[in-house]
């Protein structure tokens, strides 16, 4: 069960609803502030990964290695004794 939109409308966990992602109006609510709601039959843990897949075609389509991202690398190495 999954409920993100009972949570940002501040329910109490015993008054949650079940099986429903965005409560009705909240779409209307968040507009004015310039958010954008995301309405998709998948899971809400595959939108990670549909991000994850973005980044790195986005990175290949530049000329870059998504596993070696620029300006980023191991600052500090630890010595195993």
């Amino acid at each position: 069960m999954t409920y993100v939109s009972d949570e940002i409308a501040g329910r109490p966990a015993g008054r949650r609803r079940a099986r429903r992602l965005t409560p009705a109006g909240l779409p209307a609510q968040v507009h004015p502030s310039g958010a954008t709601v995301s309405r998709s039959p998948l899971d809400p843990l595959a939108d990670p990964v549909r991000a994850q897949r973005l980044a790195a075609e986005t990175a290949e389509r530049h000329g870059l290695d998504p596993d070696q991202p620029l300006g980023l690398g191991r600052p500090v190495l630890l010595a195993t004794s």
